[in-house]
This record gives C-alpha cells, structure tokens and sequence, in this order.
C-alpha cells in the first residue's frame, strides 16, 4: 500500500546534521583522542539511515563504527522514541532473562534534526530468513522468547501515555476512519460494528508492555542473539495484539512460500515458547485480535487507495475479521493443539 517516504529522510543523509553528535559519541566510547575522518550515509528502508563514521585513533588504529539514524517529522515524536528506547536500556532489558533477547541502544537524540542515533542491529531481520527458508525452530522460538520477555518486562512508570485500549485503535491504528468506511461502504457497517463490539467485550483487564507492530521484519537474528526493532510503538495494551501481529505475518509468510505447510511447524514452534512463558489467557484473545489487525488493513487500505481492486480486499478483509470476532465466541482453548486448530480457522486475508 502507498506510504509517502517521509520528508525527515532527506535530512537525515546530510552527514552534516549528524556529525557533531557523532563525534561527541565516538570520544566518548572509543576515547578522547578520537577523532571522525568522514561520515557516509544510506537509507536502510523508510526513516532509517546507516551512518558508516570513518574514525581515526591514536597510533593508526581506526575503522568503520556503524550507526543507525532514525529520522523523525517532529521534535516531539523523535523525543518520546529516544526516551522509550532509552528507558527499556537504561532499565536493564537487555540483561534481564532470556539476555538473548536485546534491543538496540539508543546513543542520542539530535532534536534539530530530528533524528534518534542507535547501536546497529547485527544479523539479519527474521523475514528475510523466512522468505528465504533458512529459519530454523529455535529461531522461531527465540522470536516467541524474545516478545513473552518484552511483555513480562515492567512498563515505565514515567511514560504518560495511557494504555492502548479499542478506542485508541480505532483512533489510531486506523485514522478515525471506520466510520467513514462503514459509510461509503454499507455493506460493511454491520460486519465493522461487529468486530468492534467483540474487541470491547474482549478487552484485556490488565495491559502489559507491548510493542505494537511485532513481526518478523522487525527483528534481527544474529547467531544465537536476536534484536527488538522499531521501538516507537511501544505502550501498555493488550499483549495478544502482538501475538496476533506474528501470526498474521507468519501465516502470510507461508501462504507466499513454495514451501506452504512445511513452515506451519514453525509457527506452532512461535506459538508453544510464547504460550510456556506467557500462558493460555493470551491464547485466548487471539481471534478478536486477528480481526482488529484485518480491520486496521482495511482501513488503510481505504485511506490510501492506490492499489488495484482495492475495494474488493477491504470488503475481503472486513469479512474475515467478522469470522475472526464470531470465532472468539467459542470456548477458549486449553492447550496448544486447540490454540492452532482455532487460529488456523481464522482468516488473515
């Protein structure tokens, strides 16, 4: 779907806006004898730059020092990614069990920019695995780990954004604009209210740490480390909106591989080390979740409307979140088995 690539970027390739944080930062870590002989810098995908700092140290020694740049529209926003990222380090994520499971670094924030300087992610993104069959069930289980830990890691206490609830989704997630959806399409009206109406019912009563947009794009897996990405989403909601994000993707990623059901057992993999450390009531929520991810699609989809047949896969997407939100309906599931039978019912669209 067409996203505009946002205007920040520009900024952030003129090394010039970012050398003198990067110099500070280099003394700092490599000694005050340090010094920058030059600074390269490339879009790595949207609002993020790698930086390659060209240093110069005494007796010769130097080298590449890679940093991530993430650019952002606002002062105000490029702020609340730095303080969030920063907190969860500065709180002890990375140290906390299983320590495989980490997240970048945040170095600073250069407000004029606006850009947040990062530590540079090894490995490579679990997607690029996947697509390529080259993951592996520990990996899927690391990925599983690595989110059950995200969600068991105290929040804040300083964040004061409230907790993500159905209505911030709507208002959010999906723009405002399920109403004008259901307008133009009223076909859709009864199915939409439908969903909404089960997210309600269904809503967690306690929310958690919570990253907002987990899949496998958005993490690195390097040997037996595997990196949390884009960080700017994180808030306290429901912890099976997460779950549900993986699965969506992980199914997606199977429809799309010649390989189809012989990944299903990763997925299965994912599923069985997040519910061992997290438990059944997440299970639970999976269904009404997977239908408010289809109808933030469809209304995205509506917002842009730049893709052929666009109208025929928003109504897709509506009807198989209603299924999504009928399935919630049923008796929830007691182990493994049944969360898998239930969730492949489930349309991902």
């Amino acid at each position: 779907m067409g996203r505009p690539v946002p205007t920040a970027v520009a900024g952030a390739l003129d090394p010039a806006a970012v050398a003198p944080a990067l110099e500070d930062l280099a003394r700092g870590r490599f000694g005050p004898s340090t010094s920058v002989a030059g600074i390269g810098a490339e879009i790595v995908k949207r609002r993020v730059v790698r930086y390659t700092v060209d240093l110069r140290r005494p007796g010769g020694a130097g080298g590449p020092w890679r940093v991530i740049g993430k650019a952002y529209e606002s002062r105000e926003r490029a702020e609340r990614g730095f303080r969030l990222q920063r907190s969860l380090w500065d709180r002890g994520f990375p140290a906390a069990e299983p320590a495989s499971a980490t997240v970048p670094e945040a170095f600073a924030l250069v407000p004029d920019a606006p850009i947040v300087l990062m530590e540079s992610a090894g490995g490579e993104s679990l997607k690029r695995l996947w697509r390529t069959d080259r993951v592996r069930p520990e990996q899927a289980r690391l990925f599983a780990e690595a989110l059950a830990k995200l969600h068991g890691f105290p929040p804040d206490p300083q964040d004061p954004e409230p907790a993500v609830t159905v209505e911030t989704h709507l208002e959010l997630r999906c723009a405002g604009l399920a109403p004008a959806l259901a307008t133009a399409f009223p076909a859709l009206a009864g199915p939409i209210d439908g969903i909404v109406d089960a997210a309600r019912r269904h809503a967690p009563l306690a929310p958690a740490l919570a990253h907002g947009d987990y899949h496998p794009g958005q993490v690195h897996v390097d040997g037996e480390r595997l990196w949390i990405l884009d960080l700017d989403p994180l808030h306290r909601g429901d912890p099976a909106y997460d779950v549900a994000m993986a699965v969506a993707m992980l199914r997606l990623l199977e429809e799309g591989s010649p390989r189809g059901g012989a990944l299903a057992p990763l997925r299965a993999a994912f599923l069985d080390a997040y519910l061992a450390r997290r438990g059944f009531d997440v299970a639970s929520r999976l269904p009404v979740n997977l239908a408010l991810i289809l109808l933030k699609r469809a209304c995205k989809r509506f917002r842009w409307q730049d893709e052929p047949g666009w109208e025929v896969s928003i109504a897709r997407q509506i009807r198989c979140g209603l299924e999504c939100a009928r399935i919630q309906e049923e008796p929830a599931p007691r182990d493994l088995g049944e969360t898998l039978a239930r969730l492949d019912r489930c349309p991902v669209a």
